[in-house]
């Protein structure tokens, strides 16, 4: 199965009980990524969209525009939370998900730190927000 998210990734941010009720610029903006990947598992024919119970291999590639430096492994922990959340799958340990497929993070307008704003590129007309593409197949052990 084959999702794509038409949004820039939010990476999990670290989070307290607190949150629920502060309401951090960075929690909602994480929160409304989770609900863009259930929205999208949505958007899928139902013949295709699929609740996975056996163990899952799950492929990431996240298309970024901005976020100079971004921890990958923050990217991913936000997926599998947004899948676990729309119930595609039963939980995100390594008895759900033991392998990935791949993972990369390709950035669509870097960050220019000398003239603090984004450099001009080609990618960004095609996309302006990014998006993320996420494989999920069923596991098979070898």
């Amino acid at each position: 199965m084959q999702l794509t998210i038409h949004s820039n990734s939010v990476p999990a941010p670290r989070m307290s009980d607190r949150d629920h009720w502060k309401k951090r610029s960075v929690v909602m903006r994480y929160w409304a990524w989770r609900d863009r990947i259930r929205e999208a598992w949505i958007d899928l024919p139902p013949g295709v969209r699929k609740r996975f119970t056996v163990p899952v291999i799950i492929g990431f590639k996240f298309f970024i525009v901005g976020y100079p430096a971004i921890d990958l492994d923050n990217l991913i922990k936000g997926v599998k939370d947004g899948l676990v959340r729309a119930g595609v799958l039963l939980g995100d340990t390594i008895q759900h998900i033991p392998k990935y497929d791949n993972a990369e993070a390709i950035s669509l307008c870097p960050y220019c730190p000398k003239k603090g704003k984004k450099k001009t590129c080609g990618a960004v007309k095609k996309c302006e927000k990014g998006f993320a593409e996420i494989t999920i197949n069923e596991y098979e052990r070898s």
